[in-house]
């Protein structure tokens, strides 16, 4: 019997399935392993949504009131925070150094809040500390659990709002990951001086670019697909994404 496997894994298609069956078996090993790996990781989302402003066309005396308070703009910002690690994050696990806190991050005043979305059984609190920072206070948050608020401010975009602090044991807090092509997203560069080429007015470029450039990015995206193909299914079975409500990201 072992006689007759080994004459079966020395044949060309022994071979070939041992190629295929390898890097399949090293694969299953690490999604497994990071499956079951426990850690505390905060992660937050954010979309921007420009309400209210007064353009150069508005009339001087026309004035926009929100909450008895003259502002020149208003901006809704859905701003999420979850825990996308598989162990628990407590109370305590805040430093108080460094809490938990959503603040502007270029000046922009936070006019107000409401939550949105959380579990009732996470005790979520939110306090302001000043017209520019809110606290974020919890009992704790299991993997997946977390809130979605909605804040009116008079900046610009999303960059203007942020969350900063400390977990005692965890990661550092950094934005969710919303993508499931986010390797192939980062292969986006190779197509600029294709689509720069291919969209010249000049003829001389145009046909450079389909008859030269055209076909060498294919012939270099075709085996990058082969590679970044099985690693991207790794990273994604490996990475938590989250529950769509808490998945916000501006276009």
């Amino acid at each position: 019997m072992f006689n007759t496997i080994f004459h079966f894994i020395s044949t060309p298609w022994g071979i070939l399935i041992g190629w295929i069956v390898g890097p399949l078996g090293i694969m299953v090993a690490v999604i497994v392993y990071y499956k079951q790996k426990k850690e505390k990781r905060p992660v937050y989302g954010k979309q921007t949504f420009p309400l209210i402003f007064k353009s150069g066309a508005t009339p001087k005396k026309l004035e926009i009131v929100y909450d008895q308070k003259v502002v020149a703009k208003l901006t809704l910002t859905k701003f999420s925070f979850w825990n996308a690690g598989r162990e628990t994050i407590r109370k305590e696990d805040i430093t108080p150094v460094e809490p938990l806190i959503i603040k502007s991050v270029r000046g922009a005043t936070i006019y107000d809040f409401e939550i949105v979305y959380s579990n009732p059984v996470n005790n979520f609190k939110i306090t302001r500390i000043d017209e520019f920072t809110l606290g974020l206070d919890f009992d704790f948050m299991d993997l997946n659990q977390g809130i979605v608020l909605n804040l009116y401010h008079n900046g610009d975009s999303s960059i203007d709002i942020t969350s900063v602090g400390t977990v005692i044991g965890g990661k550092p807090i950094k934005p969710g990951t919303v993508s499931n092509n986010v390797l192939f997203n980062k292969l986006g560069f190779i197509s600029v001086p294709v689509e720069y080429l291919v969209n010249s007015k000049a003829i001389y470029k145009k046909i450079i670019g389909f008859v030269v450039v055209v076909p060498l990015t294919a012939a270099l995206l075709i085996p990058l697909a082969f590679i970044v193909g099985p690693i991207s299914f790794v990273y994604v079975k490996l990475s938590n994404f989250g529950p769509k409500k808490f998945l916000l990201k501006d276009d």
